[in-house]
């Protein structure tokens, strides 16, 4: 696959702001989400019910992976009549639509206690919805604490620029609030999202960053509001790349 330099048209923009206003940098503390597989067949002593909107039985899944489908809002379950395909662009985290392998569901509400969820339009937001019905977007998705920050608000992180996506991208450093966390409170807390990529598996590329620990730090900044608007406009906000 051929590498495409995301946002290379602002690389001049962001240098010249970091050159003249250095002071505006700020430190984030950081931690990595993906979307957690469902695997039916998975063996476990105690399995829980994902149910629909409308209140149909989705998929038993086991009880850890039911928490984290919760809290995370957006899980993959594994279809086995495909399996052999699981190392298709749905499991790499590409911005392309997956492959048949997956059927994504997303967090909608709780009702009488019982988390419901809801099929995801893969053709719309293959990768899942942040706030607002937003898609996510594998890798420029940050969640944040929502309270001090506005979806669509975008930052620059110097330490991933350069940084190889297996999408076959290479990271300009920027990245968009799409989402929230139950857990991300605070100016400078922030958590990126890999796609189905888990922040231990050797392919993350956020991991050999240093992202994926609550003790490292990383400068970072807001994006000027020319260079927030060409990203956005780059990365199709609020959908994904075409």
């Amino acid at each position: 696959m051929k590498k495409r330099y995301v946002t290379s048209s602002i690389f001049v923009l962001s240098s010249l702001f970091l050159t003249s206003f250095a002071w505006a940098l700020s430190s984030l503390t950081p931690t990595i989400y993906y979307i957690k597989t469902i695997d039916p067949n998975q063996d476990c002593e105690d399995k829980k019910t994902i149910y629909s909107v409308e209140g149909k039985a989705l998929v038993k899944a086991c009880r850890d992976t039911y928490k984290s489908c919760v809290i995370e809002g957006t899980c993959a379950i594994l279809k086995h009549d495909s399996k052999t395909n699981s190392t298709s662009n749905s499991e790499t985290g590409s911005s392309a639509a997956p492959a048949i392998d997956f059927d994504v569901i997303n967090y909608i509400n709780t009702k009488n206690e019982r988390p419901l969820f809801a099929h995801v339009d893969e053709k719309k937001c293959p990768w899942g919805l942040g706030v607002k019905s937003i898609c996510l977007d594998p890798y420029f998705t940050v969640a944040a604490d929502l309270s001090i920050h506005k979806a669509g608000e975008v930052i620059f992180v110097d330490k991933l620029k350069g940084v190889k996506l297996p999408t076959g991208e290479v990271h300009a450093g920027f990245l968009i609030v799409r989402d929230k966390g139950g857990a991300i409170k605070g100016e400078h807390r922030f958590d990126f999202y890999t796609g189905l990529i888990p922040y231990k598996d050797e392919r993350n590329p956020f991991t050999p960053v240093g992202l994926n620990s609550k003790n490292n730090k990383f400068e970072y900044r807001k994006a000027t509001k020319e260079e927030a608007e060409q990203f956005r406009k780059e990365r199709n906000f609020p959908g994904i790349p075409l």
